[in-house]
Order: structure tokens, then C-alpha cells, then sequence
């Protein structure tokens, strides 16, 4: 017999029985396991495109985020990047002018100018490597 979790249970106030409560701890605990879980289904989704649209896509959501997005670490959301290491992620970051040890913080903390820089540049990554593609079919 497994033992299951309260945590991973899926809890809404609206879902309880009459009388029933809830404690705030449980719902903030339900609450943190959605965001991680929506950041998690994103790193996938960004894993499974190319790496020009990768980089399109990251730059499109630094732009304008989403709520999952801004909980979610720069350099966690970099890396999902195909092609884009730990090492990668810094040097994208450190060329668009973000201040140093962004990569540790969330993107919500990051100022709207250093977004809009780091998603200039990851806009200039796919753009290069797509022009290169299409030499390269020539």
C-alpha cells in the first residue's frame, strides 16, 4: 500500500466539502506545486523545438511573461535551449548587457531593459543560424 503525499494532492478552495477548511499552508503548497509544474512542462517544450525557435520562443516570453515564467531562473529558462549549456547561457547574458549573476535569479527580478536586451539577442542568434540553414541549402 503506497502512501501518497497531502502535497501532491490537487486542492481548491472551491473543491472542499461544506465546513471543510483548508489550511494556508496546503493552498500555497498547491499553489507552488502548479508553478513548478508549469515552468517544468515549459523547459520540455522548449527542448523539443529547434534551436532557432528555441531561442525565438525565449525571446518572445522574456518580452512579455507569462506568470510561470517569471518565477522561473534565468539561466534555468536559457539552458532549456537546445545547444545552450550552463557556460552558453552566461555569455549570451553577460554580450546583452545583463548584470552578472543574473543567471541565478528569477526573471521577474530582472529589469524590463535587461529583458528586452537578452531577448534582442536571442532574436539575433535564430535569425543568424536560420540565415546559415538557408546557405547552407543553397
Amino acid at each position: 500500500m503506497g502512501v501518497s503525499n497531502v502535497a501532491d494532492r490537487p486542492v481548491e478552495a472551491g473543491a472542499l466539502a461544506a465546513g471543510a477548511t483548508v489550511s494556508q499552508p496546503l493552498l500555497a503548497l498547491a499553489k507552488a506545486n502548479r508553478v513548478r509544474l508549469a515552468g517544468a512542462a515549459l523547459r520540455r517544450e522548449l527542448k523539443a523545438l529547434s534551436y532557432g525557435e528555441s531561442r525565438a520562443r525565449v525571446a518572445s516570453l522574456l518580452e512579455s511573461p507569462p506568470a510561470p515564467v517569471l518565477s522561473l531562473r534565468l539561466g534555468h529558462l536559457l539552458r532549456a535551449c537546445p545547444g545552450l549549456g550552463p557556460v552558453g547561457a552566461s555569455r549570451i547574458a553577460r554580450r546583452a548587457g545583463v548584470r552578472p549573476g543574473a543567471e541565478t535569479m528569477a526573471v521577474r527580478r530582472l529589469v524590463g531593459r535587461e529583458r528586452m536586451r537578452l531577448a534582442a539577442a536571442l532574436r539575433h542568434q535564430a535569425k543568424r543560424y536560420e540565415a546559415a540553414g538557408a546557405a547552407a541549402r543553397e
